[in-house]
């Protein structure tokens, strides 16, 4: 999956659609599918030392909503990238394209338009170090079907490089912001090539 710029309602339209196509044709198996699902895509950056094509792997996510409440759930991400063996391919791959790695809870945001600095500031504050509207409902959907056993097990590998810092331009000036191009894309490299080397040991 390959997730340039998705509405989280419009990502959960597609994962059901996919998840349910996925279940169909367990059914009519007699062994258990095994899907790995590879998701790269964008985050917004909120650790103060992320810098633009950083290497960013969520672990976890906290609703928008839950900002305004005592709540202080954090919703856990079953991302495969989390294992060691992951991580350190990641990190070779990072290495060889001058980026670094950060991994931490990011916030499940309903919009980018309506983003602001109060909010923004109080989900640094809650503990989440990234942004995104898509990654929670790809981790969601994929945890329920796995969970409910219909005789398919979803792995997903999650990552993505940081496009902006959308708290940076308020406090240095740097108008690091999306709208600056990207040109050398040592993020998306670094993730596709470590993608690379994953599914390769996988099919071994």
């Amino acid at each position: 999956l390959v997730l340039d710029y998705v509405f989280g309602d419009q990502m959960e339209i597609i994962m059901r659609y996919l998840t349910r196509q996925l279940k169909a044709a367990a059914r009519l198996n007699d062994k258990k599918l095994q899907i790995n699902i590879f998701g790269f895509g964008k985050y917004g950056g909120l650790h103060p030392q992320m810098q633009r094509e950083d290497v960013f792997i969520p672990t976890g996510a906290i609703e928008e909503i839950d900002l305004y409440t005592e709540r202080k759930t954090v919703f856990p991400y079953r991302n495969q990238l989390q294992s060691k063996a992951a991580m350190k391919i990641l990190e070779t791959a990072a290495k060889n394209y001058g980026v670094n790695i950060y991994a931490g809870t990011t916030l499940n945001a309903a919009s980018v338009v309506k983003q602001q600095y109060s909010m923004l500031n109080l989900a640094r504050n809650r503990g989440a170090v990234g942004i995104d509207m898509e990654s929670r409902y790809i981790s969601g959907e994929l945890d329920l079907v796995t969970f409910h056993g219909h005789n398919i097990d979803f792995y997903y590998y999650l990552a993505g490089y940081i496009s902006d810092n959308p708290l940076r331009n308020r406090t240095d000036g740097s108008r690091d912001t999306i709208q600056k191009s990207l040109t050398e894309y040592r993020g998306e490299k670094a993730i596709l090539a470590a993608f690379k080397e994953i599914i390769i040991g996988n099919l071994k």
